[in-house]
């Protein structure tokens, strides 16, 4: 292991490095003032295991040499002035288990060859101008347990789905880019997450429920973006919870008052010109009574058409009993509930020619006969009208409206 790190060394890289023993299992030069590229020569120590470059003023791009370290484990080169794209032969290192390369100005899209490195814990890629999208081949290291760090690029697209395979992951950081859509509910996946940055990116929606399932998160910050609904109130079950940002998005509605929310120091949510509530300390304005005239409302609703229902189901189940109930009243005879419609010779042969024997009463108005029906033996009472007397007619009419009410 050959280590000069932290001195003050300056001057090229040296090339003579190819001359150095291939059992050479550990090279760090970091803080110094080193110059120039690396050269790809360095592809010859082929035993290499620990590579830190780190903390120099090194130029140019990662040798594509690089690819040919195949027991390299640990490859530190952030810091540095590196430029170009990061090679594809990097994709070789499956034993890689630690990559920094931040604070560089490396270009073009992350090497999809990346999710070759199975092996992977610790991937920090932050402070370049890498482009294009998050490979979903590189979410889906499940391997990946400290740190995933793409902050500060020019990254587009949405947050794969595939970031649901990171289960052990500690801190995952896309802050600072240009991502957009909405974040996926695999996120709630990640349940060891302590420290989630989404901030400074195009991110639109709701904050999805399924990220209460991150209980142990300390740091969550989604300021400036897109979001959008309420503030979840599964935040406040949160106990690890120390920072808390969700500033300068579109939130609206009702700040909680307990949990992480109570801290002062611990929250921040300006921006969000729709909020209300919250602790006095936060300024923000008293929530009005829209939100609960609104709920009063659809309460309301609810409980008019819940008694429109239980009336509308009495009502018929009253109808019903009436219906029964008439049902089960005796039957009149089809004489007493029928009109008889009778020729005036069966009148005459059921009273016998109005026999002086079948009269049964006189009056001034008429008289009153007795018959028996030929067809039924059906006994009826036949009145005949004294037409001499004018007001006959009028007292017929009398007695018919009077026999509407009635019942022989």
């Amino acid at each position: 292991f050959l280590s000069i790190t932290e001195n003050n060394f300056g001057g090229e890289f040296p090339k003579c490095i190819s001359n150095f023993s291939s059992t050479l299992q550990g090279l760090s030069m970091s803080w110094n003032n080193i110059l120039g590229k690396v050269p790809d020569e360095i592809g010859n120590l082929i035993n290499l295991e620990v590579l830190d470059l780190a903390k120099n003023q090194l130029l140019g791009p990662i040798p594509f040499g690089i690819g040919r370290l195949w027991k390299l484990n640990i490859f530190y080169a952030h810091s540095n002035y590196l430029f170009g794209t990061i090679p594809h032969s990097i994709g070789n290192l499956t034993e890689l288990t630690e990559l920094v390369l931040y604070f560089n100005n490396l270009q073009g899209s992350i090497p999809l060859g990346l999710g070759n490195c199975k092996n992977l814990i610790l991937l920090d890629l932050s402070h370049n101008n890498l482009s294009g999208p998050i490979p979903p081949q590189i979410l889906g290291l499940s391997s990946l347990s400290i740190v995933l760090s793409l902050s500060s690029n020019s990254l587009t697209g949405e947050l794969p789905v595939e970031v649901e395979k990171l289960k052990s992951l500690g801190q995952l950081d896309v802050s600072h880019n240009r991502l957009s859509g909405l974040l996926p509910n695999s996120l709630g996946s990640c349940v060891s997450l302590v420290e989630l940055y989404l901030e400074g990116n195009l991110f639109e929606g709701p904050i999805p429920p399924y990220l209460s399932s991150l209980r142990g998160l300390e740091a969550f910050d989604a300021s400036n973006n897109n979001l959008s609904g309420g503030i979840p109130e599964f935040l406040v079950r949160f106990g690890t919870l120390k920072y808390l940002n969700l500033s300068f998005n579109n939130f609206e509605g009702v700040v909680p008052s307990e949990g992480v929310f109570k801290n002062t120091s611990a929250i921040f949510v300006e921006g969000n010109n729709k909020l209300c509530g919250g602790i006095p300390e936060l300024h923000l304005s008293r929530c009005n009574s829209k939100a609960s005239s609104k709920t009063s409302l659809k309460l309301k609703i609810t409980i008019i058409v819940v008694i429109s229902g239980v009336t509308l189901v009495f009502s018929i189940l009253l109808i019903i009993w009436f219906r029964k109930k008439k049902e089960q009243k005796p039957t009149t005879t089809h004489v007493e509930n029928s009109l008889l419609q009778l020729s005036y010779q069966s009148i005459l042969r059921a009273t016998d020619g109005f026999s002086p024997q079948n009269l049964v009463g006189l009056g001034s108005f008429g008289s009153v006969y007795k018959g028996i029906l030929e067809a039924n033996g059906a006994v009826i009472a036949v009145k005949v009208l004294n037409l001499l007397n004018h007001r006959a007619s009028r007292s017929f009419l009398v007695e018919c409206e009077a026999l509407k009410n009635i019942r022989h």
